[in-house]
């Protein structure tokens, strides 16, 4: 688990640095979300040349390949309704907004995955949502 709390401060900080750039970058929202999927794409597919997985791609199972659709649909929404919600407003009203999807993600995780929520970790979300209504105003 310990491994799981650094790989997430990693995306956080992370995260927190490509809300910045995305605010500097003008061009189309559109345009930015297809380059900055494309330049991800070369570069993962050199990762896994590197790593002699790219073979690994045929391996992907009927249920995945549904779920890789899915979800690559849902990215593209978000990252371009956040996209053009950071051009449009404020680094800092927009991106704590944004990031109450985590009420969102522990709702699903316990109806679908059984993932159990304890009164500390009710306490937990609550409480986080509180902060990032307070960063927005």
């Amino acid at each position: 688990m310990e491994q799981a709390i650094i790989f997430a401060l990693i995306s956080t900080v992370v995260f927190g640095i490509t809300a910045i750039i995305y605010k500097l970058i003008k061009v189309d929202p559109y345009l930015l979300v297809f380059t900055v999927y494309l330049f991800s794409t070369i570069i993962t597919g050199i990762f896994l040349v590197l790593r002699g997985q790219i073979s690994s791609i045929m391996q992907i199972s009927t249920q995945n390949v549904i779920l890789l659709i899915t979800v690559s649909l849902l990215a593209i929404v978000g990252m371009t309704s956040f996209i053009l919600a950071i051009q449009s407003g404020k680094v800092a009203v927009v991106t704590p907004i944004r990031n109450m999807s985590l009420i969102v993600t522990v709702i699903i995780a316990v109806l679908f995955l059984g993932e159990q929520l304890t009164i500390m970790k009710m306490l937990g979300v609550a409480l986080g949502a509180i902060a990032l209504v307070l960063l927005s105003v």
